[in-house]
């Protein structure tokens, strides 16, 4: 307890507790951390710290997730520094079109669509059943089947009037009307 001269009330006594974390720490972060505290023994401050980064919370699902989508894989991908570099080593470049480039897999000779980069829109990898106006291919189903996958479905019906579908996990809307009406790509 530690004694302070106050100019009008004299001396008063004042304490402060600190306790220690009260639970775990993950990746690297707090995830809860109180203090108190007590002065004069009339009045309690309690704070309550937390620290979460759900990004580091979501990253331990990746692998279940990618082993739901194996099969969705072999058509459409979004694109990360891991697919680039496949692109780059398997991968030769045909031809550029509009917003898209055209690659050939150097394995089995498929043929493969590479949307620009753009800092505003998803770049998806997908793969095309011809070269015949291959720039104009409608992928939009393998888009939202994508979105699906990617996002995984709650128990939750969709908000959307008459709508019967599931909604997404940590949305209100079902793959198609977040895709189509909510633009949500990923």
């Amino acid at each position: 307890m530690t004694q302070k001269l106050n100019a009008d009330n004299g001396l008063q006594g004042r304490r402060t507790e600190g306790q220690l974390i009260t639970a775990p720490t993950k990746n690297w972060r707090f995830s809860a951390s109180y203090d108190s505290f007590v002065v004069n023994q009339t009045f309690v401050l309690s704070m309550n710290i937390c620290g979460r980064n759900r990004q580091l919370l979501v990253a331990a699902n990746r692998y279940a997730l990618f082993s739901r989508t194996k099969m969705l894989k072999e058509k459409i991908n979004y694109v990360d520094e891991e697919i680039l570099k496949r692109i780059e080593s398997e991968f030769e470049l045909i031809e550029k079109k509009d917003w898209y480039k055209l690659y050939e897999n150097k394995n089995d000779k498929s043929f493969w669509r590479l949307d620009e980069w753009d800092k505003y829109q998803v770049q998806i990898f997908v793969k095309i059943d011809s070269l015949e106006n291959w720039a104009e291919f409608d992928d939009k189903d393998l888009r939202i089947e994508l979105l699906k996958e990617f996002r995984g479905l709650s128990n939750e019906k969709c908000k959307w009037k008459d709508c019967s579908r599931n909604a997404l996990n940590n949305l209100v809307f079902c793959e198609q009307h977040a895709y189509t009406e909510m633009e949500i790509r990923k």
